[in-house]
């Protein structure tokens, strides 16, 4: 056998050596880092110190180099206690929050997400949170750590261009729904829409009212509803941390797609 090839005592060395393989330069010749996979811990050297949540369960970690680590947790708790965590834990130890990355909102399927990106200053580092929820299981949580002055975000201050994207909020399907398709989304600066086909045991007026409850816990201000036959709908209207005030539109249809199948649409317009 040639020596320089090792020999791999375990399926767990096996593992450990495919996925450096796989994680490192992604072509022959690309640019080489060190790897490393850390099962069921932390790295030692974190440059900083990072607060977990209660009960936490540490997956493990991925150490890029000198540059990043990706954190995967398990944790009893919701995405939105998860992120509210780390807002409070890294707000009190001076680090500040960035409106990025600015993710569309709307029609949500299968593990919910909630995220925030926070620096310690403008030459960082940062800390990417993302925890996402899945039904029966514990949340996933993902911390990535950013050192490299060249991959940092901590120079991008403010609110971003075209805000409408970000102003309509997650919302979370009915339990045991299944999507047909894709979701869709689209607009400028000053309108955003998005839509979805589900198939749902709610009728279009129960569907209506699920969404309606989760656009009034995001602080939208209910003008009118109602519902006729296969149909139902609502209006709204919002003021965004700019001050400037939205109006909104829920419509939520049964379709000729077949027996349960459901249409939702949902579109906001900034007022003049």
């Amino acid at each position: 056998m040639d020596e320089r090839i090792p020999t791999l005592e375990s399926d767990e060395q096996v593992l450990r050596m495919l996925a450096r393989r796989l994680l490192s330069a992604p072509y022959p010749g690309g640019p080489a880092e060190e790897v490393q996979i850390l099962v069921g811990e932390l790295p030692a050297d974190l440059p900083i110190e990072v607060p977990l949540p209660e009960r936490a369960r540490t997956i493990g970690s991925l150490v890029r180099g000198d540059r990043s680590v990706q954190i995967v947790l398990d944790v009893d708790q919701s995405a939105d206690a998860v992120v509210a965590f780390y807002r409070e834990q890294l707000e009190t130890a001076g680090w500040y929050e960035l409106d990025w990355p600015m993710r569309p909102g709307g029609f949500g399927f299968g593990a919910e997400a909630a995220m925030a990106t926070f620096c310690h200053s403008r030459r960082g580092p940062s800390l990417m949170v993302t925890a996402f929820e899945a039904e029966g299981a514990p949340t996933d949580v993902r911390l990535n750590l950013q050192t490299d002055p060249r991959h940092l975000p901590c120079t991008m201050l403010g609110r971003p261009c075209g805000p409408a994207m970000s102003l309509i909020p997650n919302l979370r399907a009915p339990a045991g729904a299944t999507m047909h398709g894709r979701r869709g989304s689209g607009g400028s600066g000053t309108n955003w829409y998005s839509t979805v086909i589900l198939e749902t045991d709610l009728d279009a007026a129960a569907l209506a009212a699920h969404y309606n409850e989760q656009l009034q816990t995001a602080g939208w201000k209910l003008a009118d509803h109602g519902s006729a036959g296969p149909a139902a709908w609502s209006t709204w209207s919002f003021t965004d941390d700019q001050g400037d005030t939205w109006a909104g539109t829920l419509l939520t249809l049964d379709t000729a797609g077949g027996a349960g199948q459901r249409f939702a649409y949902l579109y906001i317009e900034l007022l003049p």
